[in-house]
C-alpha cells in the first residue's frame, strides 16, 4: 500500500529559476586567481556569489581524492547545499526551506501517474523526444546508445507500459462498469 505524500509548495522540476554550485566551480577558480569574475547578473568571488539583491556564501570542502567540492549555504538554514532555486519571488533557497520536493514524492506506486511517468522518462531516454505514456511503439536506437543498453531500455519500456496499460484497463472497468 502507497503512503500519501504532504503537497508543499510544488515540485523542483517545476521551479524555473535554480542556482546550481557545481557550474560556478570554473568560476570561483578564475576568481581565485583574479579576485572576481562577473557572470550575467552575478558577480563570483572565491567565497560568495553576489547580484544587486544580496550575497550568497560558497563553501568549499575538499574531496578524500584531492580537488574540491563547491556548495551554497542556504541563506536561510544555512546548511550546505548544491542547488538554490528561486523561492516566492524573493530570494533563493534551499529545497527544503523552499518547501519543494520531486515530482516522484508526491505520487504513490499504485497510481496510473506513477507507470506514465516511468513510461515517458524512459522515452526520454531512448531520444523518443515528446512521446505520452499512450503512445506503445518502439522508438528506434539512438546512435550514442550501446546495443546492450537500448535492449535493457526497451525491455523496461515493455514493463513499464504494460503496467500503465493493466492499470488504464482496470480504470476503464471501474468506469463504465
Amino acid at each position: 500500500m502507497g503512503h500519501k505524500c504532504i503537497r508543499t509548495h510544488g515540485t523542483v522540476e517545476d521551479v524555473r529559476k535554480r542556482l546550481d554550485s557545481y557550474h560556478h566551480r570554473e568560476l570561483q577558480d578564475l576568481a581565485n586567481t583574479d579576485g572576481f569574475v562577473k557572470c550575467g547578473a552575478w558577480t563570483i568571488y572565491s567565497d560568495r556569489i553576489e547580484n544587486e539583491e544580496g550575497a550568497i556564501p560558497l563553501i568549499t570542502v575538499q574531496n578524500n581524492y584531492g580537488g574540491y567540492r563547491l556548495y551554497y549555504e542556504c541563506p536561510f538554514c544555512y546548511q550546505r547545499c548544491r542547488y538554490l532555486y528561486w523561492f516566492d519571488n524573493y530570494w533563493y533557497a534551499c529545497r527544503r526551506c523552499a518547501m519543494l520536493n520531486y515530482r516522484s514524492q508526491q505520487e504513490t506506486r499504485s497510481n496510473g501517474n506513477h507507470a506514465a511517468l516511468q513510461v515517458e522518462k524512459l522515452l526520454h531516454k531512448l531520444g523518443a523526444g515528446q512521446m505520452h505514456a499512450l503512445d506503445s511503439y518502439t522508438p528506434d536506437k539512438p546512435l550514442n546508445l550501446h546495443w546492450n543498453t537500448y535492449r535493457k531500455l526497451i525491455q523496461k519500456l515493455y514493463i513499464a507500459q504494460n503496467k500503465y496499460d493493466k492499470h488504464t484497463v482496470k480504470l476503464l472497468a471501474k468506469y463504465f462498469s
